[in-house]
């Protein structure tokens, strides 16, 4: 499904069937991101 490249000390993948690359590692902010998304005290998001 994932096809894996090292690149110096960070991993990443290509998504399947896809010229897409990403690193192993992602932040999903989505929820943080404003008002819009239902919304999220300050200090809540920077302890997450």
């Amino acid at each position: 499904m994932f096809a894996v490249e090292e690149k110096g000390i960070m991993d990443f993948v290509r998504i399947s069937r896809t010229e897409i690359e990403t690193s192993r590692i992602a932040l999903g902010t989505w929820a943080i991101g404003g008002w819009m998304w239902g919304g999220t005290e300050e200090q809540q998001a920077v302890n997450t």
